[in-house]
This record gives C-alpha cells, structure tokens and sequence, in this order.
C-alpha cells in the first residue's frame, strides 16, 4: 500500500497500538522458522497432533458416557412399556364394564359370549382361555347380578374388575377364578 513509514491505511501507528502489534517483526521471524508444534508426528508431514480429530482416550471417555446414560435409560423406558401396556389393558376392562351395563339393561342379564359382545364394541379382544391382551368374562349367579371381568396386560399382569347391576364397581389385581361374592369382597371399591 506504500505510503509513510508508521502510517497504516491512512492511520498513524503509535507505539502500543494495535495496529502496531497485527504483524510485527517478531511475528513474521516466529512464522518464517515454522512451530514447532509442526515438527511432532510423522516427519515431513507438517501434521500437527492437535488438529481435528479425537484421541483415542477422548472416545473412549464419549463411549463411556453414552453407555452410562443408556444404562440409566433403559429400565425406565420398560418401566414405562409395562405401565402403559397395563393401562391399556385397565381400559379395555372399563369399556367392558360399559359394554355389560348396556346389555344389563337392555335384556336384564350380563353376557360371556363373544358373538353378543363384540357388536357392542369392536374394538375390544375377548378370551375365554385369558389371552394376553384380551378381556375374559366370568359371569356369576343371575341372582347376585354381577360380572367379574379379567384381563392379562401385555406385560404379564392380571387386572380384575367386577360390575354388580346396581352400579358398584369392584377393582383387583385377580387372575380368573369364579365371579362370587366372596371373592369380590376382598376387592377395592377405589381404583387398581
């Protein structure tokens, strides 16, 4: 750019400036000899270790973390599994008891059979045998009027409910046995 010595871009250098220190002599000898950093790795190569790239201890630390954190993870992502899949199943026992009612009072009695169930709500399995993720219906005496309602969640567990034709609703945590009144009173009148 020529012009004065000690004049930048039309500015004047004082002493201490910044301009002063952007490239002085002592900089451009440092970069004319080369970093040393430069000499270290392969020679010839100009490869600087600490360019990009991670060191292997560095991955080895990354690698560490992750499985830590995924360790963490795991279990309460099952946990969550398991407690949604017997949600669900706690859901499928409720529409049932709705399903019942609606049959209790269109023809004054509770139902086992399938072919009158599903019509009423199609969505929803039915098992005799307690299938995993279908509802099994054990009907008790006409005369007590109620219906036991099972189901096994898809993560193993049992959900029981019990509907009485006056409105009671009895909750458990039962596998199959004969709807009695007996076996009801042990139930909670609350939730599962």
């Amino acid at each position: 750019m020529g012009g004065a010595p000690g004049v930048t871009r039309g500015l004047p250098v004082f002493p201490g400036s910044l301009s002063a220190l952007r490239w002085p002599a002592a900089a451009k000898a440092v970069k004319a000899r080369g970093h040393p950093a430069e000499t270290v790795g392969v020679q010839g190569s100009g490869h600087r270790p600490s360019d990009g790239g991670f060191t292997l201890i560095e991955l080895g630390v990354a690698l560490l973390i992750v499985g830590i954190l995924v360790s963490l993870a795991i279990p309460t992502y099952l946990g969550f599994s398991a407690q949604t899949r017997d949600k669900q199943m706690q859901a499928d026992l409720l529409a049932s008891i709705k399903v019942q009612a609606l049959l209790y009072l269109e023809q004054g009695a509770f139902s086992a059979d399938e072919a009158v169930l599903l019509p009423l709500e199609p969505t929803l399995q039915y098992s005799a045998a307690g299938a995993s993720g279908a509802v099994t219906v054990l009907t008790r005496d006409p005369a007590t009027a109620g219906v036991c309602l099972f189901g096994l969640s898809l993560s193993g567990r049992w959900f029981a409910v019990h509907y009485s034709g006056y409105g009671a609703v009895h909750f458990a945590e039962a596998a199959p046995e004969p709807c009695t009144a007996g076996l009801v009173a042990g139930w909670s009148l609350e939730s599962w």
